[in-house]
């Protein structure tokens, strides 16, 4: 019988690091018996996307996945991932999508491996609240959310954390969302680790995701370094002010962002806390109990402890970040255009290198 182990996030919590390693070493990771498929229309670049995108339905489809077209409806999505799997000689499968996360999908999980003779193991990272609410409101600055129309709606990240903090069904109430999991396949088939490093295989993602695996970290491996690392806190304040003024479709609005963020190579743009320690105290004390559910129920806890690096000091010094100036918003824009014309005069070389070459045939 084959186990089926689904990584589900939860979002910000290294996912990214995890899917390259599983791409990159993908025919290794066969070789020890797990199969990690990309061969469909479930894949998207690292990781199963697609077919996660479309197990939320229409609402929470990429910009660029049409409704419309059949081949993006679950049914003909889990068909052909059913097939690959099935077809696979592995008796291990890894699926892996950060969007898993979220309260509609163990539900609707279950029901697309209903009557399957799998055994699925739910896999889930955690992570301290505090961290992964400037982490979300940083990627949600960098990768706009197109259903957002005005941009501004979103607020400034101590907006953007209150909305969390009363919202009965955030995501970031870890026990909610693992307790819906284990109704679905059983608590004894959830896996749950915690992103600190003092909690993971020898202080490390990769190695600890493998032993969840039953492998080790071995020669064969090619390694990755940790990917999608956080910017400079200011930077992120440049993007936010430019996203509220951005008219641009979505397409040319993720690449100048893209492109905006490398202006990081050249100018220094200074780093600072965004959020005060009395507020991060705030955050965690506001799932505190929420927190120790999850280290009882999941991981046999007594203490409840689930984090146990110490929390902010409330007698830390921090100031409120300044301002984006009109000087450093005229800097980034120099810098921006400055590394553009290097991107075009590198362009104009290969262009013309291909041109010589097609006239030499």
């Amino acid at each position: 019988m084959k186990t089926l182990y689904i990584h589900v996030g939860m979002p910000k919590v290294g996912s990214t690091t995890l899917q390259t390693f599983f791409t990159k070493n993908q025919a290794q990771l066969e070789n020890q018996g797990i199969y990690y498929p990309t061969k469909g229309i479930y894949h998207q670049k690292i990781a199963h996307h697609v077919w996660a995108k479309s197990l939320k339905g229409p609402y929470f489809y990429y910009w660029w996945m049409n409704e419309d077209d059949p081949q993006y409806r679950i049914e003909l999505i889990q068909a052909n991932l059913v097939k690959d799997i099935t077809a696979s000689s592995c008796s291990k499968v890894l699926l892996s999508a950060e969007d898993l996360w979220h309260l509609d999908v163990p539900k609707k999980l279950g029901n697309l491996f209903k009557g399957s003779q799998w055994s699925i193991k739910i896999l889930a990272y955690l992570r301290r609240q505090d961290d992964a609410l400037i982490s979300a409101y940083n990627q949600c600055v960098k990768t706009p959310d197109p259903r957002m129309t005005n941009q501004e709606a979103m607020g400034n990240i101590e907006s953007f954390v209150q909305t969390e903090l009363q919202d009965p069904q955030s995501i970031f109430c870890l026990f909610p969302m693992l307790s819906r999991f284990a109704e679905v396949f059983g608590q004894e088939n959830i896996i749950v680790r915690v992103l600190e490093r003092d909690q993971l295989v020898d202080g490390d993602l990769l190695k600890d995701a493998l032993k969840v695996l039953g492998l080790s970290m071995e020669d064969s491996f090619e390694p990755v370094e940790d990917l999608n690392t956080s910017q400079p806190q200011s930077l992120i304040d440049i993007l936010y002010l430019l996203n509220k003024r951005s008219n641009q479709p979505r397409d040319r609005h993720l690449k100048f962002n893209w492109r905006l963020r490398r202006i990081v190579q050249t100018m220094h743009l200074p780093d600072y806390p965004p959020l005060s320690p009395a507020m991060r105290r705030g955050i965690m004390d506001h799932f505190r109990e929420d927190n120790a559910k999850v280290a009882k129920e999941f991981l046999g806890r007594a203490d409840g402890q689930l984090f146990l690096n110490p929390e902010p000091d409330l007698n830390e010094e921090w100031t409120l970040p300044p301002e984006i100036s009109a000087k450093t918003m005229a800097c980034a824009a120099t810098h921006f255009w400055k590394a553009e014309q290097e991107r075009l005069d590198e362009l104009r070389t290969a262009r013309a290198d291909l041109k010589e070459r097609l006239q030499r045939l």
